[in-house]
């Protein structure tokens, strides 16, 4: 239909704009009203839950009204009867009244006036209605709904990525300007092992450099490394020398040295290796090393503890700080929080260490505590730490992470290494984790790993009562001597004494079985603080029983038979065991001690006290049958100090240690810093300090390690002493937390739940094969190829993929959420139904997993937004169960006769509008 009009004074041709009209608009009939909803066939009308009346409130008033509730589901609230008997109706309002209440606490805890120490609370309340609403809405009864309290998808992929061995290894840079210009820092006369290792036989070849003619760059040094290669011609399974086709002797090894050039152009050592070939670096020359594990804490700002390795050089006899690297897990939920605010963030977790050791290849290991994960290392413990082990190149490369994979939070106490480079830490938790675990409650632990970090086996103390891990140390056997305390008995042979008892153990270093055991004390307290091999292969235990420091020598072969027992003097009840090592038959044993007088009973002070805590290195000569005090070395100053580690080198001691004063000569940096101190092991005298720190942060130093092989050519070549392969076992066990036994469960179309439970040495196409297993009629399918799992559900199947127990979850292990996954026909509705009941429902997801709680405020804000959106989807989920007016009204069929007048109307119109667009009104100037 057109409109028409004349120009001013109606003289000048009038110009018209022709509008087309939609005809069938005049078949639109008046919305029915809610009465003649009622009267319809599409049932009673349904009130919005949303819609009813609700009375005013303020938020405090709110939040009293849901803060003590049980149960945040109620079949039976107010307004549910209104939305009609529908299953449908019914569970949609029910989630929507839930998630309103989970909507208050989260709006709650976001608030400015709400303080910080009010959200752990809120959030323990928080996720135990949101794991219980989450649950409702994954098994509520409906019709033409389809709800998932996850989100919409017909597969899921692990997270993780299964690691395959690395074949190449990329140094340091070590030259920027031309590949043909000389290495900086390389004199000539450097020399350095090339030790390669195929099918277990092992060649040394000796890389001088004084054999390069010419300037030594990186193209000659690959080139010379190659012809040693090369050189060494391989055999026959008879011994007899190999040729190529050509008549040439054919190279025994295949791995290579090469040039690796960056996109800046700044050039590095490449090592290529295969799986048959382990190549190792050793020096001919290298100074010695300390490495120092320390944590930090900054007093401004919100950075989480972070630890810290430091790393000393003996450089001419000095001390030389060179270099630092922090480590700390990544917060997985806030890194998700923060993707989310589009900030590409990691953001860390709270990381600190305990202690750390090097072991015979040059490689660091660190032992800590993290509340985040590290890489396919998943911590489940939800806001407490789990233990973690790291091992690192002389480099500072990062090797490997292992979290224990506790439920509950595990403590890190102490960590050792024995003669086959295989690693063992110590420490304790509420989960059962070893095979010989069977008792709850806090145990210690001991857990074996190989130089690859796979876990050879894990023992637990497995006691009634409360039992602690102190220190740990290895024996000529690779035995592995355990020292702490027990407040219970271990067994019918070692009853408790009462009180604390000083616990002293042997496992079996090749199964994880225990060997001997004995419980030490009466009815006050004691505790294996620290211990050590003696020189005589007998074992040594340091004890703080009642404020008085007890050294006792326990026969190895018979942990009852105790050949001495010396009470070595008051250290206080403050007072603090840190550490004892042995050199032949010096026993050298630290602690800190607010007594200037104690000398170990007759020591001579080699360095006196400064007054105040400080820490103390005590040398005794083991006499076979006692101990004898040597001398007594006082480390402080009139502030407050502590040792906390003590490591042996050459013929000095090294002690680490915090201090709140200056022990070097306008030295001290933040408020607690870190110290190294060397002292003479003859005489006592402390030859040097050096203090270490960071403005406005507490750094405590909490484990020192001494290794002979230090800085030497292969630093400034830009390459890590030791292994260079980054061979790895390419199971799930050795690759995330996960341990034969776990399980998670998977429910086809509603049915029983069936377990897929993980066996040693399973990889992903093993735990593909038991998932294909569970369904004879591909309703489910599952593949482990492209190092990941993918679990799809087909055609119009529902596939229910539940969590295992909080101890055996594979599932989270593996970083996979629980969820519903619908085949593609169900989850588009792609059945072939077209009446408009069949268009009614429809597929739902509430998108509840992920980065959800009130653990700190910007969390809250997040879940605040998720659970509004949440909120959302109910109300869309409730609105598709009804028809839309409009649509029953275009889509129904007319009824009864056109008026005449309207009939006539509509017949000039058209006429009108034919005339208009065929041109036959005479004139000019119209614009169509």
């Amino acid at each position: 239909m057109a409109f028409f009009g004349l120009g001013t004074g109606g003289a000048s041709p009038f110009q018209s704009q022709i509008t087309a009209i939609d005809l069938s608009v005049l078949r639109f009939r008046p919305p029915l009203d809610v009465a003649q909803l009622q009267n319809s066939n599409r049932g009673p009308a349904v009130i919005p839950p949303w819609q009813i009346p609700q009375a005013s409130q303020t938020l405090v008033s709110q939040f009293n009204d849901v803060r003590n509730l049980r149960s945040f589901i109620d079949e039976n609230a107010p307004g549910v009867e209104s939305v009609g008997v529908g299953p449908d109706q019914r569970a949609t309002f029910v989630a929507f009244d839930a998630l309103t209440k989970l909507e208050t606490l989260a709006r709650f805890a976001a608030e400015n006036s709400t303080p910080a120490s009010s959200l752990s609370r809120l959030d323990a309340q928080f996720q135990q209605n949101l794991a219980e609403i989450s649950a409702y809405i994954a098994s509520a009864e409906t019709d033409k709904l389809t709800l998932l309290s996850g989100a919409r998808a017909s597969s899921l992929t692990s997270p993780f990525e299964m690691k395959s061995n690395s074949e190449s290894f990329i140094g340091r840079t070590i030259a920027t300007e031309g590949r043909d210009q000389p290495i900086p820092g390389i004199v000539g006369d450097e020399v350095f092992t090339l030790a390669i290792t195929r099918l277990g036989e092992r060649t040394d070849l000796t890389i001088d450099l004084a054999q390069i003619d010419g300037p030594i760059t990186v193209d000659s040094l690959v080139s010379f490394i190659n012809e040693q290669i090369t050189s060494v011609q391989g055999t026959d399974q008879n011994g007899d020398p190999i040729f190529t086709a050509s008549g040439d002797p054919a190279p025994k090894f295949t791995s290579r040295f090469a040039v690796s050039t960056d996109a800046n152009f700044d050039h590095s050592l490449r090592i290529n290796t295969t799986l048959f070939e382990e190549v190792r670096l050793i020096p001919a020359v290298a100074e010695p090393s300390l490495f120092i594990a320390s944590n930090k804490s900054a007093l401004i700002g919100d950075d989480v503890v972070r630890t810290g390795i430091t790393r000393f050089d003996q450089s001419d006899g000095t001390l030389v700080q060179k270099s630092t690297a922090d480590m700390a897990g990544v917060d997985r939920l806030a890194t998700e929080i923060a993707s989310a605010e589009d900030d590409g963030a990691t953001v860390a977790a709270s990381t600190s260490s305990t202690a750390v050791a090097v072991d015979g290849d040059g490689f660091i290991y660190t032992l800590g505590s993290s509340t985040g994960d590290f890489g396919n290392q998943r911590n489940l413990a939800g806001a407490a730490s789990d233990v973690v082990l790291t091992k690192m190149d002389s480099l500072g490369n990062v090797v490997f992470s292992r979290l224990l994979g506790s439920s509950t939070g595990a403590e890190a106490f102490s960590l050792a290494i024995d003669s086959q480079n295989n690693v063992v830490i110590a420490g304790s938790t509420a989960d059962n984790i070893g095979e010989n675990a069977v008792i709850s409650g806090v145990d210690s632990f001991v857990t074996k790993f190989s130089s690859r970090g796979d876990e050879l086996f894990t023992f637990q103390v497995n006691s009634a009562s409360e039992d602690r891990v102190q220190a740990i140390t290895i024996d000529q056997d690779d035995n592995i001597i355990v020292s702490g305390f027990s407040r219970g008995a271990l067994d019918v042979n070692n009853p408790s004494a009462g009180g604390r008892d000083a616990m002293l153990l042997k496992i079996d270093g090749s199964s994880g079985q225990r060997l001997d055991a004995t419980l030490i004390g009466d009815q006050n307290d004691q505790q294996g603080n620290a211990v050590a091999i003696a020189g005589d292969g007998n074992i040594l235990l340091a004890s703080n029983e009642g404020g008085r420091v007890i050294l006792r020598k326990v026969d190895a072969n018979d942990f009852s038979s105790v050949l001495f027992e010396q009470d070595l003097g008051a250290i206080d009840r403050s007072g603090e065991i840190s550490g004892l090592k042995v050199s032949g038959n010096d026993i050298f044993l630290v602690g800190s001690t607010d007594n200037g007088n104690f000398t170990g009973t007759a020591a001579t002070v080699a360095n006196a006290s400064s007054g105040g805590r400080e820490g103390f290195v005590l040398k005794l000569a083991d006499q076979g049958a006692s101990a004898t005090a040597d001398f007594i070395s006082f480390v402080g100053t009139v502030a407050f100090d502590e040792i906390n580690d003590v490591a042996l080198g050459g013929s000095e001691v090294f002690v680490t240690g915090t201090t709140r004063g200056d022990l070097e000569a306008n030295g001290r940096v933040g408020p607690r810093d870190g110290f190294v101190a060397r002292i003479d092991m003859a005489s006592g005298a402390i030859s040097e300090v050096q203090q270490f720190g960071e403005m406005l942060t507490n750094v405590d130093a909490s484990g020192i390690a001494f290794v002979n092989n230090g800085p030497s050519v292969l630093d400034r070549l830009g390459l890590p002493m030791g292994m260079v392969d980054r061979f790895v076992t390419r199971t799930i066990e050795d690759q995330t937390t996960a341990r034969a036994g776990d399980f998670f469960e998977i429910s086809i179309n509603g049915g029983r739940r069936q377990r897929v439970t993980l066996s040693e040495g399973d990889n992903l196409l093993d735990l593909a094969r038991k998932i294909n297993r569970l369904s004879f009629r591909d309703e489910v399918q599952a593949e482990g190829s492209n190092n990941k799992l993918l679990i799809r559900a087909t055609g119009s199947n529902q596939v229910d993929v539940f969590a295992g127990s909080a101890e055996r979850d594979l599932l989270g292990k593996m970083g996979i959420e629980p969820q519903r996954l619908l085949g593609t026909t169900a989850l588009f509705n792609l059945d072939d139904e077209t009446s408009a009941d069949a268009r009614l429902g429809g597929v739902f997801a509430f998108n509840l997993g992920g980065a959800l709680g009130l653990s700190n405020k910007q969390q809250a804000a997040f879940t605040l937004t998720r659970i509004q959106e949440s909120i959302e989807t109910a109300k869309r989920a409730f609105r598709s169960l009804s028809p839309s007016p409009l649509d029953d009204l275009l889509n129904r069929p007319g009824g009864g006769t056109v008026p005449t007048r309207l009939q006539n109307q509509i017949g000039n119109y058209s006429a009108a509008l034919q005339r208009l667009q065929g041109g036959g009104i005479g004139g000019t100037g119209f614009t169509i």
